[in-house]
């Protein structure tokens, strides 16, 4: 009842007369809302590449909010229209009441989203998700931080991520005529300063190399330097890090490393990561996601790298919830075979054993790409290279496969 027509059984109030359904409804909710903030995210890069900048943005804003609501369905809580509710330890859902001093207790999904999203960053429970999803070589962030005898807490930096990530649902929902001109007003008034498609083909190989999966580690890159901006939360407390500063950091992680269990080689090289010795600079997404700019050209950036961060973790809050509950991804074959079908990765039935092996397509098409792009010169345009590259920009906004080897993990 809840799935052929949400509103009608919630206004028939039969979340009080059958609440373990809409308890399931929300559970069974949270992973296909994760694909989709993975689809949408695929759309807003598909919109980019051909042009189309303001169409991006508004694509990567709904991939940022469905990935929200995959992680908060994770946790219990389900947004729905202007009816919201929660779960208790028997799995029963109960609707939330006031979300803010001053506002109606009926707020609307963008404006709920927010409040829920920055009430739970602030709690243990954010904190402990970070600490539990996140690693790198086999060892949680939990672990090298507390490892590393830093004395500070996963907390705070949880609380400033997920804060930071969730910035474009706060302007939405906070600004309805913001999100309204992103959403319904005419794009073509004035001209605007454009992007080269070069330009976003870079960032499709900087976008999709942070996303390779590894075996075992779905998230593996993205994850190292995730574990890198916990460490020097840690050890820089906002100074400088100054060389002395750089190597007690350097030297902290390795004897975490080894604490942990792995070789001193392996300790090492993650140090080495760490204190900057290895591509010193910030990833370009996890700068962008960083940054809350709301003009200029390529502003459908942000919104797109806080959405890989957001779906990152509403990924790994899944797999561990499927994990916990004991079902494997062989139990969800019914729902996932035909979503790659009709997604056009395989063929009915012929789904590869594991979903990583969808990587090489993508790695074929970032070299297809880049030598095309090339061939044409620095400036390239959208127009000149739409037919050569079709072949592999239909596989480059195919975003969803990360859902699919994420949550396969």
């Amino acid at each position: 009842m809840y799935a052929d027509d949400l509103k009608a059984a919630l206004d028939r109030k039969l979340s009080v007369q059958s609440p373990r359904l809409l308890g399931d409804y929300i559970a069974a909710s949270g992973p296909i809302h994760c694909v989709d903030a993975w689809s949408y995210l695929g759309r807003a890069i598909a919109a980019e590449l051909k042009g189309d900048e303001h169409a991006s943005l508004h694509l990567a804003y709904y991939a940022e909010l469905r990935a929200a609501m995959s992680l908060m369905a994770a946790q219990g809580v389900g947004v729905f229209l202007s009816r919201h509710y929660v779960l208790d330890d028997a799995g029963h859902a109960h609707q939330l009441g006031h979300l803010s001093k001053g506002k109606k207790p009926r707020l609307s999904t963008h404006q709920a989203m927010w409040f829920i999203l920055e009430h739970w960053a602030g709690l243990q429970r954010s904190a402990s998700l970070v600490g539990e999803l996140i690693s790198v070589n086999g060892v949680t962030a939990d672990e090298w931080l507390r490892n590393s005898k830093s004395g500070t807490s996963l907390r705070p930096i949880a609380q400033e991520w997920f804060r930071a990530w969730g910035v474009d649902l706060r302007a939405m929902s906070l600004d309805r005529d913001a999100r309204n001109v992103v959403s319904y007003r005419p794009t073509q008034m004035r001209d605007r300063p454009g992007f080269t498609l070069s330009d976003s083909v870079d960032f499709l190989e900087a976008f999709w190399r942070l996303l390779e999966p590894q075996p075992g580690a779905p998230f593996a890159g993205l994850d190292q330097h995730l574990v890198r901006g916990v460490m020097e939360y840690a050890h820089y407390s906002g100074g400088v890090p100054t060389p002395s500063r750089r190597d007690e950091l350097r030297r902290r992680t390795t004897e975490a490393g080894e604490t942990a269990g792995l070789s001193t080689a392996a300790a090492e090289s993650i140090a080495g990561f760490v204190a900057r010795d290895v591509d010193p600079g910030e990833h370009y997404v996890l700068e962008r996601a960083t940054d809350a700019a709301t003009e200029g050209p390529l502003k459908n950036r942000g919104p797109m790298c806080r959405a890989v961060l957001l779906g990152r973790m509403a990924t790994g809050a899944w797999t561990s919830v499927l994990l916990r509950a004991g079902i494997s991804w062989t139990d969800l074959s019914f729902w996932w075979d035909d979503f790659g079908h009709r997604r056009g990765y395989w063929e009915s039935g012929t789904a590869p054993d594991l979903m990583a092996d969808l990587w090489p397509q993508v790695a074929e098409a970032l070299d297809d790409a880049g030598i095309v792009v090339a061939s044409f010169g620095g400036s390239v345009e959208a127009w000149n290279a739409a037919r050569p590259l079709a072949a592999a920009f239909t596989v480059l906004d195919g975003v969803e496969r990360v859902s699919l080897w994420g949550l396969s993990a």
